[in-house]
């Protein structure tokens, strides 16, 4: 699951200036059940969609464990609903990234701003004298960084903490590798 993270992220974050290598990230997750040069490791690392072939490892790696070690059926019920709730968050990601703003909305909210704040002082102007210079500089800078907030949120995973969020799932995993015996 800690590989799954990391996939995710440079998933997401692809194409990005800030766009870092997941590859050590991936193999120090993998470490304790396969080395650096492992196929497994290479099919994660290279392939077009790393988070889906995490997830197909970790499919086949729930049918061998079910059909090496008689688990009980509960066991393995959970374990394939887990993955289907990872794939269900790749799936949502994937729709966020994938459906941007589209950029006629973008401009067109732009140039309204823009139109109103070039007209709002002409209304005013009779009413509030010279202190209409201040009052319209704190609105537009107010209004102009509303409208850049906005254009920011539509690409949510470029402006997101997603490293502290792989550490965490890191830590959580590496707690429970300790705490059941595993390395």
């Amino acid at each position: 699951t800690e590989s799954f993270a990391w996939l995710l992220k440079a998933h997401l974050r692809a194409g990005l200036p800030y766009h870092d290598d997941v590859e050590p990230n991936v193999v120090e997750a993998m470490a304790p059940c396969s080395d650096a040069d492992s196929e497994d490791v290479k099919f994660l690392t290279k392939g077009a969609h790393g988070p889906l072939n995490c997830l197909i490892l970790l499919t086949d790696a729930c049918w061998k464990l079910k059909d090496s070690s008689n688990a009980p059926f509960e066991v393995s019920s959970e374990l394939h609903k887990f993955l289907q709730t990872l794939c269900g968050v790749m799936g949502a990601c994937e729709r966020l990234l994938k459906t941007p703003i589209p950029l006629s909305y973008t401009r067109h909210a732009g140039r309204t701003l823009m139109m109103f704040l070039c007209l709002l002082p002409l209304t005013l102007a009779p009413a509030m004298g010279w202190t209409l210079v201040p009052a319209i500089f704190i609105l537009s800078y107010l209004l102009l960084g509303v409208d850049e907030i906005g254009v920011e949120i539509e690409e949510p995973f470029a402006i997101l903490p997603l490293t502290p969020i792989c550490e965490s799932v890191k830590s959580g995993q590496k707690t429970c590798r300790e705490t059941f015996g595993y390395k």
